[in-house]
């Protein structure tokens, strides 16, 4: 896959890393239980962070779209 969150499991902030060329266009934080916590309506190219601190210790399914796609990624904070 052309997009990375690194690091995992994360203590305090996840950086998405963007290789393809498609361009994000937002990134949603969901819970395993599926309730969406955080939304980031960014445009970039090549990467942004995501601030963990807010959020409770756990792991959390990160949802990104590129373009046309959808991608699902899983992230461990550990606090």
């Amino acid at each position: 896959n052309s997009i990375s969150l690194f690091p995992n499991p994360s203590t305090d902030r996840v950086q998405i890393k963007n290789n393809s060329h498609e361009k994000i266009n937002s990134v949603k934080v969901y819970t395993l239980q599926g309730k969406c916590i955080a939304i980031y309506n960014r445009q970039t190219n090549v990467e942004f962070n995501i601030e963990l601190s807010a959020f409770s210790k756990g792991t959390y399914i990160i949802e990104i779209e590129a373009g046309e796609n959808i991608i699902h990624k899983k992230i461990n904070y550990i606090n």
